[in-house]
Protein backbone atom coordinates (compact mmCIF):
# COMPACT_ATOMS: atom_id res chain seq x y z
CA UNK A 1 0.00 0.00 0.00
CA UNK A 2 1.01 3.50 -0.60
CA UNK A 3 2.06 5.22 1.82
CA UNK A 4 1.94 9.44 2.28
CA UNK A 5 2.45 12.53 4.68
CA UNK A 6 0.73 15.88 3.72
CA UNK A 7 3.84 18.00 2.60
CA UNK A 8 1.60 20.52 4.20
CA UNK A 9 2.56 19.14 7.58
CA UNK A 10 6.30 19.67 7.08
CA UNK A 11 7.21 22.72 8.75
CA UNK A 12 4.79 21.65 11.48
CA UNK A 13 6.93 18.98 12.42
CA UNK A 14 10.31 20.17 11.62
CA UNK A 15 11.99 21.48 14.86
CA UNK A 16 10.34 18.55 17.01
CA UNK A 17 12.51 16.58 14.64
CA UNK A 18 15.51 18.06 14.94
CA UNK A 19 16.07 18.52 18.27
CA UNK A 20 13.79 16.50 21.37
CA UNK A 21 14.30 18.68 24.26
CA UNK A 22 12.86 16.70 26.48
CA UNK A 23 12.07 12.99 26.28
CA UNK A 24 8.52 13.19 28.08
CA UNK A 25 7.45 15.84 25.79
CA UNK A 26 7.31 12.81 23.03
CA UNK A 27 6.04 9.60 22.56
CA UNK A 28 8.03 6.76 22.34
CA UNK A 29 10.69 5.77 19.51
CA UNK A 30 11.62 2.40 18.15
CA UNK A 31 14.50 1.60 16.92
CA UNK A 32 15.33 -1.39 14.73
CA UNK A 33 18.73 -2.52 14.51
CA UNK A 34 20.30 -4.25 11.25
CA UNK A 35 20.13 -8.19 13.43
CA UNK A 36 16.99 -7.31 13.80
CA UNK A 37 16.17 -6.73 17.17
CA UNK A 38 13.86 -3.71 18.17
CA UNK A 39 14.28 -0.96 21.27
CA UNK A 40 11.65 0.88 22.28
CA UNK A 41 12.02 3.88 24.31
CA UNK A 42 12.99 7.59 24.05
CA UNK A 43 15.87 9.73 22.44
CA UNK A 44 17.92 11.79 24.42
CA UNK A 45 20.20 13.37 21.70
CA UNK A 46 19.66 15.90 18.82
CA UNK A 47 17.90 14.49 16.30
CA UNK A 48 18.30 15.26 12.41
CA UNK A 49 19.62 13.18 9.10
CA UNK A 50 23.03 13.21 9.09
CA UNK A 51 23.79 11.89 12.89
CA UNK A 52 26.61 9.46 13.32
CA UNK A 53 24.71 8.39 16.69
CA UNK A 54 22.08 8.48 18.88
CA UNK A 55 21.49 8.60 22.33
CA UNK A 56 18.64 6.17 23.72
CA UNK A 57 16.77 5.21 27.19
CA UNK A 58 14.16 2.74 28.03
CA UNK A 59 12.89 4.84 29.96
CA UNK A 60 12.04 9.29 29.91
CA UNK A 61 14.57 9.46 32.10
CA UNK A 62 16.38 6.83 32.40
CA UNK A 63 20.64 5.69 31.65
CA UNK A 64 21.20 6.45 28.30
CA UNK A 65 22.84 4.18 25.57
CA UNK A 66 24.51 4.90 22.47
CA UNK A 67 23.76 3.47 18.83
CA UNK A 68 25.96 4.13 16.32
CA UNK A 69 23.95 4.82 12.94
CA UNK A 70 25.69 1.97 11.31
CA UNK A 71 23.77 -0.25 13.94
CA UNK A 72 20.36 0.99 12.80
CA UNK A 73 18.04 0.03 10.11
CA UNK A 74 15.20 2.48 10.60
CA UNK A 75 13.41 4.06 13.52
CA UNK A 76 9.82 4.46 13.91
CA UNK A 77 8.69 7.67 16.18
CA UNK A 78 5.32 7.71 17.86
CA UNK A 79 3.58 11.18 18.73
CA UNK A 80 1.56 11.21 22.04
CA UNK A 81 -1.73 10.53 20.07
CA UNK A 82 -0.21 7.58 18.70
CA UNK A 83 0.50 8.43 15.19
CA UNK A 84 3.90 7.08 13.40
CA UNK A 85 7.06 8.31 11.82
CA UNK A 86 9.34 6.57 9.78
CA UNK A 87 12.70 6.70 9.28
CA UNK A 88 14.99 5.14 7.00
CA UNK A 89 18.50 4.70 5.58
CA UNK A 90 19.28 5.75 2.60
CA UNK A 91 21.74 6.96 -0.15
CA UNK A 92 21.58 10.66 -1.87
CA UNK A 93 22.97 11.98 -4.70
CA UNK A 94 25.25 15.36 -4.67
CA UNK A 95 23.68 18.10 -5.74
CA UNK A 96 26.10 19.50 -8.28
CA UNK A 97 27.62 16.14 -9.52
CA UNK A 98 26.09 13.84 -12.47
CA UNK A 99 23.17 11.54 -12.49
CA UNK A 100 24.38 10.20 -15.47
CA UNK A 101 26.96 7.37 -14.11
CA UNK A 102 25.52 4.53 -12.21
CA UNK A 103 27.49 4.57 -8.90
CA UNK A 104 28.81 7.94 -9.27
CA UNK A 105 27.63 11.24 -7.82
CA UNK A 106 26.16 10.27 -4.31
CA UNK A 107 27.85 10.30 -0.98
CA UNK A 108 28.79 7.08 -0.11
CA UNK A 109 27.54 7.38 3.51
CA UNK A 110 23.90 6.76 3.86
CA UNK A 111 21.45 9.09 6.28
CA UNK A 112 17.92 9.12 7.78
CA UNK A 113 15.16 10.05 5.73
CA UNK A 114 11.59 10.63 6.89
CA UNK A 115 9.78 8.40 4.33
CA UNK A 116 6.65 10.57 3.13
CA UNK A 117 5.62 8.69 0.62
CA UNK A 118 6.44 5.35 -1.02
CA UNK A 119 5.26 3.01 -3.88
CA UNK A 120 5.37 -0.89 -4.64
CA UNK A 121 7.45 -0.01 -7.66
CA UNK A 122 10.38 1.96 -5.43
CA UNK A 123 9.59 5.13 -6.07
CA UNK A 124 10.11 7.14 -2.80
CA UNK A 125 9.34 10.92 -1.67
CA UNK A 126 11.86 11.54 1.41
CA UNK A 127 13.01 14.28 3.49
CA UNK A 128 16.43 15.18 4.96
CA UNK A 129 16.91 17.31 8.32
CA UNK A 130 20.15 19.06 7.90
CA UNK A 131 21.69 21.63 10.74
CA UNK A 132 24.80 23.64 10.08
CA UNK A 133 27.00 25.89 11.64
CA UNK A 134 27.53 29.36 11.22
CA UNK A 135 29.83 31.66 12.67
CA UNK A 136 29.73 35.40 12.30
CA UNK A 137 32.23 37.16 13.85
CA UNK A 138 31.65 36.34 18.16
CA UNK A 139 28.57 34.95 17.26
CA UNK A 140 27.45 31.26 16.19
CA UNK A 141 24.34 30.23 14.81
CA UNK A 142 23.11 26.65 13.99
CA UNK A 143 20.63 27.30 10.87
CA UNK A 144 18.39 24.35 10.44
CA UNK A 145 16.85 23.19 6.99
CA UNK A 146 14.34 20.46 5.28
CA UNK A 147 15.18 19.13 1.88
CA UNK A 148 13.04 16.92 0.04
CA UNK A 149 14.13 13.86 -2.10
CA UNK A 150 12.82 11.82 -4.67
CA UNK A 151 14.17 8.18 -4.94
CA UNK A 152 13.47 7.29 -8.80
CA UNK A 153 12.88 3.57 -9.61
CA UNK A 154 15.78 1.57 -9.70
CA UNK A 155 18.05 3.89 -8.49
CA UNK A 156 20.26 3.61 -5.77
CA UNK A 157 20.24 6.77 -4.41
CA UNK A 158 17.84 9.59 -4.02
CA UNK A 159 17.79 13.08 -5.61
CA UNK A 160 17.05 16.50 -3.98
CA UNK A 161 14.25 18.20 -5.10
CA UNK A 162 13.29 21.82 -3.08
CA UNK A 163 14.81 23.47 0.43
CA UNK A 164 12.71 25.21 3.39
CA UNK A 165 15.99 27.06 5.43
CA UNK A 166 15.51 28.24 8.96
CA UNK A 167 13.43 31.45 8.99
CA UNK A 168 11.53 30.96 5.27
CA UNK A 169 7.82 30.01 5.35
CA UNK A 170 8.19 28.05 2.24
CA UNK A 171 10.76 26.61 -0.35
CA UNK A 172 11.60 28.81 -3.09
CA UNK A 173 9.73 28.01 -6.27
CA UNK A 174 12.81 29.04 -9.14
CA UNK A 175 15.05 26.69 -6.54
CA UNK A 176 12.79 23.86 -6.38
CA UNK A 177 12.10 24.04 -10.91
CA UNK A 178 15.99 24.21 -10.83
CA UNK A 179 16.41 20.74 -8.95
CA UNK A 180 13.34 19.12 -10.29
CA UNK A 181 14.41 19.57 -13.78
CA UNK A 182 17.57 17.89 -12.94
CA UNK A 183 16.11 15.29 -11.36
CA UNK A 184 13.46 14.42 -14.13
CA UNK A 185 16.22 15.35 -16.57
CA UNK A 186 15.74 11.83 -18.41
CA UNK A 187 11.82 12.81 -19.20
CA UNK A 188 11.65 15.92 -21.40
CA UNK A 189 7.88 16.15 -21.00
CA UNK A 190 7.79 16.14 -17.39
CA UNK A 191 10.97 18.70 -17.40
CA UNK A 192 8.69 20.70 -19.77
CA UNK A 193 5.79 21.11 -17.08
CA UNK A 194 8.13 21.79 -14.70
CA UNK A 195 9.37 24.43 -16.62
CA UNK A 196 5.74 25.38 -17.28
CA UNK A 197 5.39 25.82 -13.77
CA UNK A 198 2.60 23.09 -13.02
CA UNK A 199 4.02 21.88 -10.04
CA UNK A 200 5.43 23.56 -6.66
CA UNK A 201 7.31 22.64 -4.10
CA UNK A 202 4.92 23.32 -1.62
CA UNK A 203 3.56 20.20 -3.06
CA UNK A 204 6.35 17.82 -4.28
CA UNK A 205 4.29 14.47 -3.69
CA UNK A 206 2.18 15.58 -6.78
CA UNK A 207 5.14 15.64 -9.28
CA UNK A 208 6.58 12.75 -8.39
CA UNK A 209 2.78 11.04 -8.73
CA UNK A 210 3.19 12.44 -12.58
CA UNK A 211 6.63 10.45 -13.02
CA UNK A 212 4.95 7.49 -11.77
CA UNK A 213 2.20 7.73 -14.55
CA UNK A 214 4.69 8.13 -17.35
CA UNK A 215 6.57 4.81 -15.93
CA UNK A 216 3.84 2.64 -15.39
Amino acid sequence: MKKFIAYSGLLSAFFLFLCIATASAQGTTVLTLKDGTKVEGYIRSQFYSTVSNIEFSKEPNGKTKKYDLDDIKKIVMYSIDGDSVLYVKRYRYRLFKSHNKPHKGYYKQPVLFRLDYASPKGVELLTEFRRRIETSGMRTAAKKELWSYVKLQGEQAARPLCAVVSGSDVPEEANFRIMARRAFADYPSLVSRISGGEFSAKNPLRLVQAYEELIY
